[in-house]
């Protein structure tokens, strides 16, 4: 018997894992007091330079805080668990795996922890699993991590008002943040760039939430989501109460571009205000019965959606309308908001243009609205791309009268009363027009995801070409003497 226990102790002495535990003694600790006192958990390999050998837990009363630049190296497998106090607030402080082809294990925030980290790098781990109602994530570089602690998505939340603002997602393996089914959480994530997320191409959006905490919204604003040819499962944002609870959301400003579909609202309960976003070109999947709408609304129980200014254009279709969701395109003002003024260009699929599609016996008003942004924007040429009573008398009727003309409707922003903008939205070029000639200033263009396009200084009216630029949204920042810099949105539609 002796040789048998032997053996059973040699495996279970390899299969151990170990770790360090801060000793919950309310101390605040930082990578050097770590590598004095956790036994080559932490060590220092080089100036600011450490690496984290062991799994880590920072216990409930303790607080782990790094406040200048540091490269945090993680070996395989090591997981790093916050029950206290985690902040991160410095120039730059990158995490990131010893081997890249042997990611580390991930970051899981417990339900009593407090987390702010700013301006920080995260790559190359298995995901944050974010139990803790108090998250603070800003300024950060999130990317090339895969699914092992998390499989959701990179970034998994389960309740409370956490904080995603000003942060990149790029190259991870699920979506760039989620919720399950079964908890409730109304995140603010704003200001994000989310591109190229869920590059193992499954059956899920970028962004990817479940139910809302009861009482708070949900705000999805100012991000810019793409997605790209290769990825044709991934889709924009979804939010889903399925499972149950309720879903309290504000999507407005985003730019959703070239994903499966853009926005998909599903399950029961959805009181949801969708405006002022640029919704073009979702469509990789390429199969209109399976996905491709700028917006689908897909609910059968006291689920209302505010629909106001926004631009749906090159999708299979423009809005689908699914259960007994009731939808308000253009009614009077409900709770500050007058809806309407959304654009519609070019969704369609099989040959035919599809602008709205309700497939609920419910009515929908939605005057106020462009139909197909074309000169030619009548009742008549409306009717065409809308299907409702009219195509199927088992259908609700969509109420469309008065339209909104739209066509050469643009945008001219006056940054002074000697400089303006004209048109945007546009489609082909668009005009700086200087009041005041010989008042020299300098323009540069940007991208969406900041990528300089143009630069010039000029004394005259200038004609910006964006012939070769693809749809999108665009930023001009203009400079001059006696004027106050600025930073103008282009619209290429």
């Amino acid at each position: 018997m002796k040789p048998i226990f032997f053996i059973i102790f040699l495996f279970s002495t390899i299969f151990t894992q170990a770790q360090y535990i801060t000793p919950n003694s309310n101390v605040n600790w930082n990578l050097d007091s770590l590598v004095a006192h956790s036994n080559g958990a932490v060590i220092s390999t080089g100036v600011n330079t450490y690496q984290i050998t062991q799994d880590l837990t920072i216990d409930l009363s303790d607080s782990f805080s790094i406040l200048s630049g540091a490269t945090v190296i993680i070996h395989e497998n090591i997981t790093l668990t916050i029950f206290g106090n985690f902040v991160v607030n410095d120039l730059q402080t990158t995490f990131t795996a010893l081997d890249q082809n042997n990611p580390y294990r991930g970051f899981r925030f417990e339900e009593e922890s407090n987390t702010s980290i700013n301006n920080a790098i995260l790559e190359y781990g298995g995901g944050l699993k974010v139990i803790s109602s108090i998250f603070h994530l800003e300024n950060s570089i999130i990317r090339n991590n895969q699914d092992i602690l998390t499989t959701g998505a990179v970034i998994e939340l389960s309740h409370g008002i956490p904080e995603i603002i000003s942060n990149t997602f790029e190259n991870n393996t699920k979506p760039a943040i989620s919720s399950a089914g079964n908890v409730q959480v109304s995140p603010i994530i704003d200001n994000n760039i989310i591109q190229n997320n869920n590059t193992s191409n499954s059956n899920r959006p970028q962004i990817n939430l479940g139910p809302s905490e009861e009482n708070f919204q949900g705000i999805i604003s100012n991000n810019i989501i793409l997605g790209t040819s290769d990825n044709e499962m991934v889709g924009g944002i979804a939010i889903s109460t399925l499972l149950g609870g309720v879903g309290n959301n504000r999507i407005e400003n985003n730019e959703i571009n070239n994903n499966r579909y853009g926005i998909a609202i599903l399950g029961n309960n959805h009181t949801v205000e969708i405006i002022n976003n640029l919704i073009l070109d979702n469509n990789t999947q390429n199969e209109p019965m399976f996905g491709g709408s700028g917006i689908n609304l897909n609910g059968s129980t006291s689920s209302v959606a505010i629909l106001s200014s926004n631009t749906i254009e090159g999708n299979l279709w423009g809005i689908t309308v699914q259960g007994a969701f009731e939808v308000n395109m253009g009614s009077p003002e409900i709770d500050g908001i007058i809806s309407g003024e959304n654009r519609f260009y070019n969704n369609g699929n099989g040959g035919a243009v599809y602008a709205l599609y309700n497939n609920t016996p419910l009515d929908i008003q939605a005057p106020n609205n462009c139909w197909n942004n074309s000169t030619t924007n009548t009742l008549e040429t409306a009717e065409n791309v809308i299907f409702h009573n009219v195509d199927d008398n088992l259908l609700g009727t969509v109420h469309f009268n008065p339209l909104w003309n739209c066509y050469g409707v643009g945008i001219e922003e006056n940054i002074s009363e000697q400089i303006t903008f004209y048109p945007n939205p546009t489609t082909d070029y668009f005009t700086i027009n200087l009041s005041n000639e010989n008042k020299i200033i300098s323009y540069q263009l940007y991208n969406a995801i900041g990528k300089l396009i143009k630069a010039k200084s000029i004394i005259s009216n200038e004609k910006v070409s964006l012939l070769n630029e693809s749809r999108g949204i665009y930023f001009l920042k203009i400079n001059g003497k006696n004027i106050e810099s600025s930073v103008i949105k282009i619209i290429k539609e």
